[in-house]
C-alpha cells in the first residue's frame, strides 16, 4: 500500500527524534524529505490539527510526535456550579477530539470516587491542572467555594506562571466586574453561550480556543 505524506512525515519525525526522545528542527526534517516548503507545511498543520504531532517555536521551530516524552498530554480542569452541569456536559463532549488525539486528559469534581475526600480532591487536581477552565455564570460567581475556592487558586497559579486560565462564559452575568474580566474569555467577545442561537457553533469555538491555548503551552514546554 502506497504510504501517504502524513505516513511519511510521521515516519521521519519518529527517525529523527529517536522515536520522540527529542524535538526535531523543521529545517532538518524538510531537507531530510526534500519536500518544499508548501507541502512540508501544509503536511505538518494538518498532522498538528489532528493532534499527531505537537510543534515548538524557537529559531525555525521544531517537531516531535504527540506521544514522546517531551510531548505529554496537558492536564485540563473543568470548574464550575452544579446548577450548570448540563454546559459542563457540552463542554465535555466537544472537547472530547482533543482528548483522543492526546493533546489533553480532563478532570471535574464529576471524577471524584465513593470514599474520596471532596475538598482534598479538588485541591490536589486544581495544583496539578495546567489549564484551568472556569464555566462562569451567575450561579458560579455566587457559589463561595467556586469563587472563593477554585477560581482564586486559579488566578494565584496563573499569576505565578504554574497555569493557564481560560473562562468560558455560559449565562449573563457581571464577569467582567471580577478578576475574569482581565482575562480573553470564550466564546467570541466572551457573548455568553446561552446567547448563541447555534449553541454548537458556539461550543466549536469554544473547543477551538482551548485547542490553541494548549498547543501555545505545549510550545512553551
Amino acid at each position: 500500500m502506497r504510504r501517504t505524506y502524513r505516513d511519511i512525515l510521521l515516519s521521519k519525525i519518529s527517525e529523527f527524534s529517536n522515536e520522540g526522545e527529542n524535538f526535531v528542527p523543521n529545517k532538518t526534517i524538510r531537507e531530510a524529505l526534500g519536500w518544499d516548503d508548501d507541502r512540508y507545511w501544509r503536511i505538518r498543520q494538518e498532522l498538528l490539527d489532528e493532534g499527531r504531532v505537537v510543534a515548538r517555536r524557537g529559531q525555525g521551530g521544531s517537531v516531535n510526535l504527540t506521544d514522546a516524552p517531551g510531548a505529554s498530554t496537558v492536564s485540563v480542569l473543568v470548574s464550575y456550579s452544579h446548577v450548570d452541569v448540563a454546559f459542563k456536559n457540552e463542554l465535555l463532549k466537544h472537547i472530547e477530539p482533543l482528548k483522543r488525539s492526546g493533546l489533553i486528559d480532563t478532570w471535574h469534581d464529576g471524577l471524584i470516587k465513593p470514599g474520596d475526600h471532596i475538598d482534598d480532591a479538588v485541591a490536589n487536581e486544581l495544583q496539578k491542572a495546567s489549564v484551568i477552565i472556569p464555566l462562569v455564570s451567575v450561579d458560579f460567581l455566587s457559589s463561595i467555594y467556586c469563587y472563593q475556592v477554585e477560581l482564586e487558586t486559579a488566578l494565584e497559579r496563573r499569576a505565578k506562571g504554574e497555569a493557564e486560565v481560560v473562562p468560558v462564559v455560559l449565562r449573563s452575568c457581571l464577569w467582567k466586574q471580577t478578576p475574569l474580566g482581565k482575562l480573553l474569555a470564550l466564546p467570541t467577545d466572551g457573548k455568553p453561550i446561552a446567547l448563541w442561537s447555534d449553541q454548537d457553533e458556539a461550543w466549536t469555538v469554544v473547543a477551538d480556543g482551548i485547542m490553541r491555548a494548549v498547543r501555545e503551552l505545549r510550545e512553551k514546554l
